[in-house]
Order: C-alpha cells, then sequence, then structure tokens
C-alpha cells in the first residue's frame, strides 16, 4: 500500500483553501501522470477546467475527494489502462442500448448510411 497518497478528508474552511487543494492535486496528476501524452494531459486539463466556475464551497470539496480517490486509484494501479481510456471516450459517441449497430460504426468495421442498410434479423420460433 502507498502511504504517501493517503490524504486526509478536511472541509475547506475558504475558497482560497480550496483553491490551494484543487491546484495542489492538480499538479500532483499531472507529476504522477508517467505518460508524456498529450491528450492525456489536456483532458486532465479539460476535466479541472470543466469546474472553475463553482463557487459553493461544499460542492468543491465533494469534487475534490472524488478527484483525489481518482487521483489514488491511478496511481496504485487499481484502474486498467481501459479504465483511463475510456475516460477519452465521449459520451455522445457511446452506442445507446437502442442502436447495437453504433457499435460496428464505431469501431470502423461498417458504415452505416440508413436504416436500408441493415441486415433482416431473421428469428426462428
Amino acid at each position: 500500500m502507498t502511504a504517501h497518497l493517503s490524504v486526509m478528508t478536511l472541509q475547506s474552511s475558504s475558497l482560497a483553501s480550496a483553491r490551494q487543494s484543487v491546484i495542489h492535486l492538480y499538479c500532483d496528476f499531472q507529476r504522477g501522470i508517467d505518460l508524456r501524452i498529450s491528450a492525456i494531459r489536456t483532458k486532465i486539463h479539460e476535466e479541472f477546467e470543466r469546474h472553475r466556475d463553482i463557487k459553493d464551497l461544499a460542492a468543491i470539496d465533494i469534487l475534490f475527494l472524488k478527484c483525489r480517490q481518482e487521483y489514488q486509484e491511478t496511481m496504485n494501479a487499481w484502474k486498467q489502462k481501459t479504465h483511463i481510456m475510456h475516460s477519452f471516450i465521449k459520451d455522445d459517441a457511446l452506442p445507446s442500448p437502442g442502436d447495437p449497430w453504433r457499435v460496428f460504426q464505431l469501431a470502423g468495421l461498417e458504415q452505416i448510411e440508413n436504416e436500408q442498410t441493415k441486415p433482416e434479423i431473421i428469428r426462428y420460433h
């Protein structure tokens, strides 16, 4: 177990202290990722920027604790490569349960232009 990643959970006393904690966590994330791939660093930056305008101290603390948990899981290698790469898939690119053909489009195996190109499913009763 890596004890240096463990941090006591504390509530922030002010926005300034919460900001310091978040900046420190951001730097830890950037230093901790041993890959120098700019896409990974950009994704980390995007996630932090997405919540930049939040001013509610309780919400900042919750987001901070969730991010700290993600950091610990990543650094302790509890996450597989697929878990990390899943964050690079946009939510709108994920196949919906009602459209199984979208999986083939995402994989680049088949380009489906319209409904007529889908083969009929034959069901035996």
